[in-house]
């Protein structure tokens, strides 16, 4: 009875593990697949050498892709309280 307790408790550990290595995982391509497009977008009109290439990145981002980056940064957090939370379950029962 004692082991059974031991193997549910360590499938609980890899489940938030697993959980939060995706989350984080998914952020991470989110924000990739929507700075990149920004950034080209933004800097397909602009000459070499203009100070203002960052501002209009930035501007790109607010404009074009807020809700990715919103929803980018959930994940992130959520991952991160995931992995926190299965770390902390690991050194708990081991």
């Amino acid at each position: 009875m004692y082991n059974e307790f031991i193997v549910c408790k360590g499938e609980d550990i890899m489940n938030n593990l697993i959980i939060g290595g995706i989350g984080i995982l998914t952020s991470i391509i989110l924000f990739g697949m929507t700075v990149i497009p920004s950034t080209v977008n933004s800097l397909s009109g602009v000459e070499r050498g203009n100070d203002q290439s960052l501002y209009l990145i930035g501007t790109a981002l607010f404009n074009n892709s807020f809700i990715p980056l919103i929803v980018s940064i959930v994940f992130l957090f959520v991952g991160i309280r995931y992995l926190i939370k299965g770390i902390k379950e690991y050194y708990k029962f081991s």
